[in-house]
């Protein structure tokens, strides 16, 4: 699966043409076995046999705290809508922006959220990382040509420096080294 980094001026900050420089990154991808997040939880049945009150004792209750722990912390990646988003780069831009473009049908979007999730604990406090359903906000994929997914742009608290849109599933030391440029 080939990513593509494209860089261009752009509304807002947002990359509206594809008529720029492309760079590909390195073309292997960190591939992750599918664990349920909060955002996208796996669709689990029951096992004939098997009744819930038979996984009583330690590992049930450390799992629940720990569980109770992870609730806390969940949601860093805030889904936002099309104006919401617009007022966000229209404003003040106190911290460098992470915007991830994605469906819910999408197999790559759902491990790059993933991937987006544990960036925004180890980044919490200094980058902002948001999500924008494209089925949901379709006219603002479509305005800003979004026709792979993911898609993901990163964008400076620096107006005047171009944001950066990439394509394709990235793998995490590929997003760090876009978050330390930006």
């Amino acid at each position: 699966m080939a990513s593509a980094v494209v860089v261009a001026p752009s509304i807002g900050g947002l990359a509206s043409s594809r008529a720029a420089a492309t760079v590909s990154p390195a073309s292997h991808c960190v591939r992750r076995h599918a664990t349920a997040t909060l955002s996208h939880p796996l669709r689990t049945r029951g096992i004939r046999g098997l009744r819930s009150d038979s996984f009583r004792g330690k590992s049930t209750r450390a799992a629940a705290s720990s569980q109770s722990a992870f609730s806390v912390q969940c949601n860093l990646v805030r889904k936002v809508s099309g104006k919401e988003l617009d007022e966000l780069l229209s404003g003040d831009r106190p911290l460098p922006m992470v915007i991830d473009f994605y469906a819910t049908w999408c197999g790559p979007c759902i491990l790059l959220a993933q991937e987006l999730e544990q960036l925004a604990v180890e980044y919490h406090g200094e980058v902002l990382f948001l999500k924008v359903d494209t089925d949901e906000e379709y006219e603002l994929a479509n305005q800003l040509e979004i026709r792979g997914l993911p898609t993901v742009v990163f964008v400076s608290k620096d107006k005047s420096k171009l944001a950066v849109r990439t394509e394709g599933l990235l793998p995490i030391p590929s997003i760090k080294q876009l978050i330390e440029e930006m």
